[in-house]
């Protein structure tokens, strides 16, 4: 399979997201493949949902070139336990929740937060805690680290990016 890319670089990605971006752009491919002798035309291709409302996400899908629709799930994020792990849960509960039953379509979450010590700091609620977590962050070392999810019809596909 080939990966065709309009825009400068795939290096400030995560690789993790370029696999997904490859699954993704690979169906694109057998669909627009001349059928094989014997086969009946080209795979259909499943709808991508995005499960979140994040401008951020939808510039880097829309970079991406990749079509999909935006279906936010609206669940209430963990903020407690190991980095890495809140990252990952609360991708999957995001993304589980976007997805319908039996429909057949690719559901795409992922969910970004900052680390600072044991600290974990989401998506701030309001402005306030915004300035909060910038005035923690500000001239300290911390970590960002961001779980994807990929749910396909009987396969979810996670990774976390750090």
């Amino acid at each position: 399979m080939s990966l065709h890319c309009s825009f400068p670089s795939w290096a400030s990605f995560p690789s993790s997201l370029v696999r997904i971006a490859i699954v993704i752009r690979s169906q694109e491919e057998e669909r627009s493949s001349p059928p094989r002798e014997g086969s009946s035309g080209g795979a259909a291709r499943l709808p991508l949902v995005l499960a979140s409302s994040s401008p951020q996400r939808r510039v880097i899908l829309e970079r991406l070139e990749v079509p999909f629709t935006v279906r936010p799930s609206g669940v209430r994020e963990l903020e407690g336990g190991d980095a890495g792990e809140v990252a990952a849960k609360n991708t999957l509960r995001k993304t589980r929740a976007a997805r319908r039953s039996g429909a057949q379509e690719l559901v795409l979450g992922w969910d970004t937060l900052v680390t600072l010590g044991e600290d974990i700091y989401g998506k701030p609620s309001d402005e306030g805690a915004a300035g909060d977590s910038l005035r923690a962050l500000s001239g300290e070392t911390h970590e960002v680290i961001s779980g994807l999810a990929l749910l396909l019809p009987g396969e979810e596909r996670t990774a976390v990016a750090r």
